[in-house]
């Protein structure tokens, strides 16, 4: 069953998904074709196929190494014509490069006289279907290369054609009439190279690192038997100052086996002379939004005519985490956009391309640059805006997408939890679960007779905020979270409805119990403040206000349980994957270095820690801890950090963001605490 679908490792990228079925044939496979009035069309043109060139090559991915793929070639016009040829997959988990060399088929003869213009993809060849997902992608044919120089002799090479950190001097060359050896040197002498891996080599033996040559670092690849007249490998490397492999390029790919470094000089790296991010630098737009990007490349003899350079490609890519290397563009973070020519700026192409689209689907911050590339050279990344990105002079650029239905306003000292237009946030770790409610030490209940001796007015008793209510249609005030209880005796004919509007046709209050009754009770609480009406939902005239104040806003924490000991809350706003803290730096002096925090907790002696940092590095942090004195009542814990519990104040640091600790150092037994 095959389908076409997104690259599960590349999201800018489109691959064939084939599922070989449980219990399908075990010849089952899938044709590159289309269906038309029951005939397979394949490709437009048939497949140049040369006396010397007779390759093709197939990019794969299969969870299994070892899987025998074929691959099978025909006349779309008449099937008897065909050749087969296999590989096997050698990577399991990841994308490999597959060839199958029809000079040396494993069923038929290529007759170059034929016509060959349709391909057909069998895996797991000649096994019974189960259930394995495969992909597929760059079909591809395959010349012989031209012998002669290797490419590769002490020539610069960079983990996918870019990062400047991973720059190697590179050698691919012959040995002798059954081995050729890859050997690597650093480019930078302060900073060695530790690692080579050789990949694939066409069924060579491949020997362990040679480290006989001071600073250089050798593989030989040797063959029994008469050797291949291409070798299809990949190289990765690393260097001491790095822990992970850099990698030559995205896929395998073939050297002549006969190609030597005797008489070789460098060659050149293809790409960009000039290459940057233009603009804008930074800026901020709200969801939905489109955000347009502009870079910049240059290559004499390519970019300077009107109109896009030939082989000159861009994209501009974005990730909700900013790069630290250039090997980080090449993370599954990272989405491309392709970018269009879009002005001749002097001798530069320009390009651009939107990328609020995809972008400003989610509130966050994300970081962009551009990729380029020449003819088939490996990627290069432009920064903001002088040149090649370097993450220190020439950097990401940086867009901020607003949600423009939350409050704007960063928090900052003091929080009261009472602005509407400030943005508070919680963010909970370890097992607790916080929540913005309204203080329950600060709610009232109220109740009210309600009656009616006529379709004029309702006559109503009871008390308030303000005292005691009684009378024709009187103004009720409340505050947010107190409980109203309405008893009504008014009659058949006049139903009691709590509204947003003081007119009828009425608009009743979500949230409210047995709203319109003409008996029994109605109730209501309230949380958000504003005026709102009682009204007969048959006379007009019967209608009052209900007046509902702000009440004091507090966080609530539950400390569940099981939850860890060192569980707590971060007083913050989750934005873009970080976690924003206050506005301002707290403004701690020589002599003021306390906060205060007032506390709510089921239990007297409970020691709470207060923790300060800086929002940007977690590692710049000061903990003092206070003791509940109070049970079942509001406290004010002071948290001195000239005595901390741990760490100590640096007043040449940023502490901008806190996170409070209930019964810090006990696991949760599920307490219920307040705090403001």
């Amino acid at each position: 069953v095959s389908a076409f679908v997104v690259d599960p490792t590349d999201a800018s990228n489109n691959v064939v998904q084939t599922i070989k079925t449980s219990g399908a044939q075990t010849w089952a496979g899938t044709s590159l074709a289309t269906d038309n009035g029951g005939a397979q069309v394949g490709f437009a043109s048939a497949i140049p196929f040369t006396a010397t060139d007779q390759r093709l090559s197939v990019r794969v991915w299969s969870p299994r190494a070892g899987v025998p793929v074929m691959l099978k070639i025909e006349d779309q016009s008449n099937a008897a014509i065909f050749v087969e040829a296999q590989d096997t997959t050698s990577i399991a988990g990841g994308w490999d490069s597959l060839f199958f060399d029809y000079s040396n088929p494993t069923n038929g003869a290529l007759d170059l006289a034929n016509t060959y213009d349709k391909v057909a993809l069998f895996y797991d060849f000649n096994t019974a279907g189960a259930n394995d997902t495969f992909y597929w992608d760059d079909v591809e044919f395959r010349p012989t290369p031209i012998l002669g120089l290797s490419p590769y002799c002490e020539t610069p090479a960079f983990h996918f054609g870019g990062d400047a950190n991973s720059e190697i001097l590179l050698s691919i060359t012959n040995l002798d009439a059954t081995s050729m050896y890859v050997e690597i040197e650093s480019a930078d002498a302060n900073d060695p190279v530790d690692v080579l891996i050789v990949t694939n080599g066409s069924g060579a033996a491949i020997s362990a690192e040679d480290f006989t040559i001071p600073g250089k670092i050798r593989r030989t690849l040797t063959w029994t038997g008469t050797p291949p007249a291409t070798v299809d490998l990949n190289v990765l490397w690393s260097k001491q100052s790095f822990p992970g492999n850099w990698q030559l390029t995205t896929t395998d790919q073939s050297y002549n086996f006969s190609d030597s470094c005797i008489g070789a000089g460098p060659v050149p790296v293809e790409a960009l002379d000039y290459y940057n991010l233009q603009f804008p630098g930074s800026d901020s737009i709200n969801l939905g939004d489109s955000y347009s990007v502009y870079a910049q490349g240059y290559e004499p003899g390519v970019t300077e005519a009107a109109g896009a350079g030939a082989g000159v490609q861009c994209w501009i890519g974005y990730s909700s985490t900013n790069a630290s290397t250039v090997a980080d563009f090449n993370g599954a973070g990272w989405t491309w956009v392709p970018a269009t020519f879009a002005n001749q700026v002097g001798n530069n192409d320009e390009f651009i391309a939107d990328i609020g689209a995809s972008a400003s689907s989610s509130a966050g911050i994300y970081y962009y640059v551009s990729r380029w590339q020449l003819g088939s050279g490996g990627y290069t990344y432009g920064g903001f805006s002088g040149g090649a990105w370097d993450g220190t002079s020439n950097v990401s650029g940086v867009l901020t997408v607003v949600d423009p239905s939350l409050p704007t306003v960063q928090m900052d000292l003091p929080v009261t939890f009472d602005d509407t237009a400030v943005n508070y946030g919680t963010v909970d770790f370890g097992g607790t679960a916080s929540s913005f409610i309204v203080d329950p030490t600060a709610v009232q209940s109220y109740s009210f007779n309600v009656t009616a001796s006529s379709m004029m007015d309702y006559t109503i008793s009871g008390s308030d905020r303000n005292g005691a209510v009684s009378g024709n249609d009187p103004a009720i005030s409340v505050a947010a979270g107190d409980s109203l209880i309405f008893e009504i005796n008014a009659g058949p004919t006049h139903p009691f409805v709590i509204s947003s509007v003081g007119t009828l046709p009425s608009a009743p209050i979500a949230g409210v119990n047995n709203n319109g009754a003409v008996s029994g009770f109605v109730t209501w609480v309230p949380t958000t403040a504003g005026t709102y009406y009682y009204i007969c939902d048959n006379h007009p005239n019967m209608v009052g206000t209900i007046t509902v104040t702000s009440n004091n806003n507090v966080v609530q924490t539950i400390k569940t349980t099981g939850s860890q000991t060192w569980a707590g809350t971060s007083l913050a706003t989750s934005f873009g994957g970080s976690e924003v803290g206050f506005a301002s730096a707290i403004p701690f002096t020589s002599t003021d270095q306390s906060l205060s925090v007032r506390l709510w907790s089921p239990r007297a002696g409970i020691p709470v820690m207060l923790k300060i940092e800086d929002q940007t590095n977690g590692a710049i942090n000061v903990e003092a801890q206070a003791t509940i004195s109070v049970a079942n009542a509001w406290d004010t814990l002071v948290f001195d950090y000239s005595s901390p519990s741990a760490g100590a104040l640096n007043l040449a640091n940023t502490y901008d963001k806190v996170a409070l600790f209930y019964d810090f150092n006990t696991a949760g037994a599920n307490d219920t605490f307040y705090w403001d």
